[in-house]
Formats: C-alpha cells, structure tokens, sequence
C-alpha cells in the first residue's frame, strides 16, 4: 500500500469517527429532548397560561352567563407510538350553548402488563379557540397511572368562551397520550430513525 493510499485511509476513517460522534450526539439529545418534553410543555403552559395548567375555579373560568348560541364540540383521542395503551373519547362530539359547562369521560386504557405513567396533552382548533376553550376539571392537570391491563374513565369539565368567533361553528379538543417511561429499546429506535430521516 502507498502513502497516498494510507493517507487516503486514514482520512476516511477520521471522516467515519466525526460522522459516528456526531450521529451519537444527534441521538442523546434527541433522547434529552424526549425525556424533557413534558416537563417544557408545563413551563410554556405556566409562564404563557396555556395548555394544560390547572384552570382553579374562579371568577375567570366559571362560566358567567350562558348565550343562546350553540357550538359543536367534537372529541379526539391519539397515542404516542412509545405508549401501550389506548384512549378514546365515550362521546364523539357533544353540541353546547356557550358559557355553558359540560362534562364528558374519555376512557384510557392499558395495553400492557405493566404500570402506565403518561401525560395526556391537549389541542385545540381552530387554535384561536384555545384560550376561549375553559377546562374547570381535567385529567391532563396532572400524570396519570394504569395499572397493567388497567381500563379507567377520566372526566373533562370545560365550557366555551361567549367570546369564541361567530363564523366557527365547531372545535376539535384533541388529547395525545405520552408514555412518561417509554421501552427504551423502543426509544432507541424512534432516535435511530429519526436521525436517518433528517440525514446525519
């Protein structure tokens, strides 16, 4: 072999160990990422009063007058891929005057044949109607457990802002279950493909 050709080679293989560390930090913040995402949502919810802050019943979220208009609110329920488990709302949709509060149950079940810690995290669309959109009682004020193969119904209580925009007629609460102590095998693997799909 030349000493072209080790220079060559050795310059390859220096390219392959640059390439390695970085896909590997690529890889661990992802997994930081991960692990603080929820922790981050509830500081955003905290410091910008969105989200899934805990709505304590007050003068600012009681319903003060119910208005003669009716709004359709329809209900969803995802799962995170990393979460054995299934969520699903009891009721489809529900048609509410504004201002009036209304109680619906989203059943939540364990797939599993271990405990279950998650975070349940809403949205809502339009978007603009986040904010009009009151939550008086909810299960993602807090994480939740399941027991393995555990099935449980969690209330929602929630009522819609008079304010909400005349020309929308109806509005989406979505909630995403997000397993708290994913399988880190499965983890692992979201990252690798991840890092693929973005090219490093």
């Amino acid at each position: 072999m030349s000493t072209s050709d080790v220079h060559s080679h050795d310059a390859i293989q220096e390219r392959n160990r640059r390439l390695a560390k970085r896909v590997g930090l690529v890889i661990l913040g992802m997994a930081l990422f991960g692990w603080a995402l929820v922790p981050i949502y509830r500081w955003v919810c905290v410091e910008f009063g969105v989200g899934t802050v805990q709505q304590k019943p007050n003068s600012t979220n009681l319903p003060a007058v119910v208005g003669d208009r009716e709004v359709e609110v329809r209900f969803i329920g995802l799962v995170d891929v990393l979460a054995p488990a299934k969520i699903e709302p009891l009721k489809p949709s529900l048609v509410v005057k504004v201002g009036e509060q209304h109680e619906v149950m989203y059943r939540f079940t364990n797939l599993s044949d271990k405990d279950l810690d998650f975070q349940a995290v809403h949205s809502v669309a339009p978007s603009l109607a986040d904010p009009m959109f009151h939550k008086v009682e909810c299960f993602c004020f807090t994480t939740q457990t399941l027991k393995p193969r555990e099935v449980k119904d969690l209330p929602v209580a929630f009522w819609v802002d008079p304010k909400f925009p005349t020309q929308y007629h109806t509005v989406t609460l979505q909630y995403t279950l997000y397993n708290l102590n994913p399988d880190p095998t499965l983890l692992k693997k979201r990252q690798e493909d991840s890092a693929k799909k973005s090219g490093v």
